[in-house]
């Protein structure tokens, strides 16, 4: 029986990378005349446009083509942002040989950069819509669903937004949202004018704000598998970001590498090259508590998953749960097939019925999204090794 594979993303549209570069094409760069209290890359970045175009809007898209980066990368935009995983890589060593100055790479960075607007108001906004996350697909252990947190008015958005939401009224010229977050984390903010006499900044973006365009709230993180920092160029790709939770992404992942493997490449086999067991050698062996077997993997091919475990700690995080394992070997030793068929002619229900109702229907349907669903690869390896699939 084949069953989906866990833990690949299913993205369940063939074009979706090409609808992601018409989202983000959107975005658009103010550019203005001033430079005051810029941080020296914007004021690099800004100074480059300029000497071509002066107090306007542009989309990354024409100032990636303005400032003629493709020159210095040899690859249109487009391409950077939709190219598949094996390609990302395939482009990575390419980009890797060219001699990339210092500035160059600064203003790239700046262009391609991934945290502030464009990430919350293009980028997660699009997974949610497209992939719709509920488990982190590193681990497949946490959930990472999309939930909602509503601000009656202004000052409670100042006071009560995390900071990934304050940072929503920045402007290029004023980082309000550190100001803010400072005074907050001292005293309740009563009034709105208050901020005003911080330094005298200026908060018309505060004012502009619609409240109900921010109740929508991300429970993932979207990491970059290829590490953004180094390679910035990749900070946008689609097929480079993957919804993790924060223990994946930020405690334990980072700019670590893991393998030139990616949950958004289609050739992830992660399901079927790597599985959980126990390390019992009698399999009648009976299991009553942690202490009495370790979790461990059987894998196909150790050295191209030996980083993906290793960094994400894949062993000794799922050794956590054994509990679990031990419930549902608990559970197989009480319904044997000779018992369920015994009680579903008693209570007249069809036995493979029965047995979805006790052991879980996703175990037995091989179409089942196992991302859908906490330790679902955990339980359904379990499943197997006992025989029940």
């Amino acid at each position: 029986m084949k069953f989906s594979k866990m833990i690949r993303i299913n993205y369940k549209s063939t074009d979706l990378g090409n609808k992601y570069f018409e989202e983000i094409s959107k975005y658009q760069i103010t550019i203005d005349t001033g430079e005051q209290n810029l941080k020296p890359e914007k004021s690099d970045f800004f100074s480059a446009i300029r000497k071509k175009v002066k107090n306007c809007k542009l989309t990354i898209k024409e100032i990636y083509d303005l400032l003629e980066i493709k020159n210095k990368l040899d690859y249109d935009f487009e391409i950077l942002i939709t190219s598949s995983f094996t390609e990302l890589l395939k482009i990575k060593e390419n980009i890797e040989k060219k001699n990339i100055c210092k500035n160059d790479k600064k203003i790239i960075s700046e262009l391609f950069k991934y945290d502030g607007y464009i990430q919350k108001q293009y980028i997660s906004p699009f997974f949610e819509k497209y992939v719709n996350p509920v488990t982190c697909y590193y681990c497949n252990i946490d959930f990472v669903n999309v939930f909602f947190s509503q601000y009656k008015e202004k000052i409670d958005f100042i006071n009560n937004a995390p900071i990934n939401e304050l940072k929503l009224i920045d402007t290029d010229k004023y980082i309000i949202s550190d100001e803010i977050d400072k005074q907050r984390s001292k005293a309740y903010i009563n009034e709105i004018k208050e901020i005003n006499k911080i330094n005298e900044i200026n908060i018309t973006k505060l004012d502009n704000l619609k409240l109900e365009e921010i109740n929508i709230q991300n429970g993932f993180t979207l990491d970059h598998v290829i590490d953004k920092g180094e390679h910035p160029y990749f900070a946008l790709s689609f097929y480079n970001l993957v919804p993790s939770c924060y223990v994946c992404n930020s405690k334990l992942k980072g700019s670590k590498n893991i393998g030139e493997i990616s949950p958004t490449d289609i050739s992830f086999n992660f399901h079927n090259d790597v599985k959980f067991r126990t390390n019992r050698n009698n399999q009648n062996l009976i299991i009553k508590k942690k202490e009495d077997f370790e979790l461990d993997f059987k894998i196909n091919d150790k050295e191209k998953y030996r980083e993906y475990i290793n960094v994400f700690h894949l062993k000794e995080r799922y050794n956590f749960h054994k509990t679990n394992v031990i419930e549902f070997i608990d559970k197989k030793s009480r319904y044997s097939d000779s018992q369920i068929q015994e009680l579903a002619d008693f209570i007249k229900q069809n036995p493979q019925q029965l047995k979805e109702d006790i052991f879980g229907k996703f175990i037995f349907d091989k179409d089942f999204d196992l991302s859908k669903r906490p330790l679902a690869k955990l339980t359904r390896d379990i499943a197997e090794e006992l025989g029940l699939i």
